[in-house]
């Protein structure tokens, strides 16, 4: 069985913004170099979602704008156009939050009292949204740090991102209806044609399903991913994948523990 992983927008940020604004940077502070060497390292994977396509400077607004190409299987571009709030909120709280690396990008932008624009294009479809963090809301959001700094309300902001992408086909049998925190565990939860897999068959591989999972999923995260488990792991929540028939109603919940993420 196929499993889908999901983009989450800001996660893509996080680690494209501190791999490469931050190491290309090195030594010079000068914010316009940065923005230049990053922009040669461009296109950057982030997994199956998409591409990092350029980081670029509007020297007239003084403004850096990193762009991405993405798949709307995975980042629907028509319904993120209208939540266009979420997405500011959580970069917001990425910002207010930032560690090591990232924090030090941050500081470098406030330096340089610059303005960051986030920009998706969808693969099919060539519709864009974007976002934009003003510097003076990039010094509010540093200086926000502790209002944001509770790990479990990070996971539930990331939560909901995905949430407005939902359904999602992830296969000719499957569809991802949502993902949710249930007691120890953020679930992936599936519905699940009966007719063409039956919930007993996936009971009776369970043991199988779950090592395929944690070797090709867990063991391998794309960016993305990598970065919902760490706040999976902050927040102290396992990870569950949740499957239902559409035909039986019976259930079947293969889970991993924060230990074993």
């Amino acid at each position: 069985m196929k499993m889908r992983k999901t983009a989450n927008v800001l996660f893509m940020v996080a680690i494209v913004m501190m791999t490469f604004l931050m190491s290309s940077c090195q030594q010079d502070s000068k914010l316009k170099k940065s923005v230049k060497q990053a922009n040669k390292e461009c296109p950057v994977s982030i997994g199956v979602s998409g591409e990092m396509t350029a980081v670029s400077l509007d020297e007239t607004t003084n403004t850096v704008i990193i762009d991405y190409l993405v798949s709307e299987k995975y980042f629907n571009i028509n319904v993120m156009k209208k939540k266009t709030d979420l997405l500011k909120e959580q970069l917001f709280s990425l910002i207010a939050t930032a560690e090591g690396d990232l924090k030090l990008m941050v500081e470098e932008l406030l330096a340089a009292d610059a303005n960051l624009t986030l920009r998706w294009t969808g693969k099919e479809s060539g519709e864009t949204v974007e976002i934009t963090l003003s510097s003076k809301e990039i010094k509010t959001a540093m200086e926000s740090g502790e209002a944001y700094a509770n790990p479990l309300n990070l996971l539930e902001n990331a939560i909901q991102v995905t949430n407005e992408q939902t359904p999602m086909n992830v296969d000719d049998a499957t569809t991802m209806t949502s993902l949710t925190i249930i007691g120890d565990f953020a679930t992936y939860q599936y519905m699940v044609d009966e007719n063409q897999v039956p919930i007993h068959k996936i009971s009776d591989m369970r043991d199988q399903i779950k090592e395929n999972l944690r070797n090709s999923v867990l063991k391998n995260p794309s960016p993305d991913l990598k970065e919902f488990i760490n706040l999976c792991k902050k927040a102290n929540k396992g990870i569950a994948y949740k499957y239902e028939g559409i035909q039986t109603g019976n259930i079947c919940t293969i889970e991993f523990s924060v230990d074993e993420l």
